[in-house]
């Protein structure tokens, strides 16, 4: 099942703003995870970055903090499809040759 998760420098549940930008930008999330049928994880480490875990997988992409509260959807969905492309290759095995 497709899920969609914010989660904090402790792992816990990371407290966003209820305005109606983070919510355009949690229901594009949603919608992408759903569209791609994969766990998506949003985790906040160091400054305001989340990165970004699909099907469990920490990647090396991360969206601003800022880029949520502001519901920039256009950035946050293209960095997910930048993470897929890495999932992917880390899943059929090319992540080995990455330096």
């Amino acid at each position: 099942m497709a899920t969609v998760e914010f989660l904090g420098a402790d792992q816990q549940p990371l407290e966003l703003p209820q305005t109606e930008p983070v919510q355009h930008a949690l229901d594009a999330a949603s919608k992408w995870a759903t569209d791609n049928d994969l766990e998506v994880k949003f985790a906040l480490e160091g400054d305001q970055r989340l990165y970004i875990h699909l099907g469990g997988i920490r990647l090396n992409n991360w969206v601003d903090l800022k880029l949520v509260t502001d519901g920039d959807t256009h950035a946050i969905l293209e960095q997910l499809d930048y993470a897929r492309f890495e999932y992917r290759r880390s899943a059929s095995g090319y992540g080995k040759f990455d330096r």
